[in-house]
């Protein structure tokens, strides 16, 4: 099957079979080229297509020491960046996880957003053997608020919402404290 990334058109170009066919600018220019599109993994046929080289002369090409480290250094060249840009961007791909953590509709995806963060900032995850049961047979008294209150909250800002909820925190742990102690 064709390579739908090049065009007929690019197909009938006659290619260069023999080195000397090619002006030195011209085969500097392929000859790097080659390899950049090789450090991509991009298929011998593609490649003889983009450059109009032979595969006879890019196989050739490709034996060469010179060629193979020109294709490593730009391995390695992509790795980099790419690690620069994972580096760069960092803090804004957390951000976007708590976001998909405080924000999302579905609760699963919202706790495997807080595990992703929490496994980001080096938190292992509890073993069994590692946690601590308690028991309190305290009696535990429930309250809830009405419906009308949490509609109220849903406009306000997101700073705003996370301070009432510590609120409510709070008065649960107060209520709960004070169960049997009438």
């Amino acid at each position: 099957m064709a390579d739908p990334r090049v065009t007929p058109a690019q197909r009938k170009v006659k290619k260069a079979s023999k080195e000397n066919e090619l002006d030195p600018q011209q085969k500097m220019f392929r000859y790097a080229y080659s390899a950049i599109l090789k450090a991509g993994d991009f298929r011998t046929t593609y490649i003889s297509d983009v450059v109009r080289v032979s595969k006879g002369l890019l196989k050739k090409w490709f034996a060469e020491d010179e060629h193979q480290k020109m294709v490593e250094q730009v391995m390695a060249d992509t790795l980099t960046g790419a690690l620069e840009f994972l580096e760069r961007h960092r803090i804004e791909f957390i951000e976007n996880l708590l976001v998909i953590a405080r924000e999302s509709p579905d609760w699963a995806v919202r706790l495997r957003a807080n595990e992703s963060g929490l496994d980001r900032t080096g938190l292992a995850k509890v073993n069994k053997s590692e946690s601590k049961v308690v028991t309190d047979n305290r009696e535990t008294r429930e309250f809830q608020f009405a419906p009308e209150f949490w509609d109220q909250l849903e406009g306000l800002p997101l700073k705003t919402q996370q301070e009432l909820a510590e609120l409510s925190s709070q008065m649960e742990k107060i209520v709960s404290e004070a169960a049997g102690k009438e």
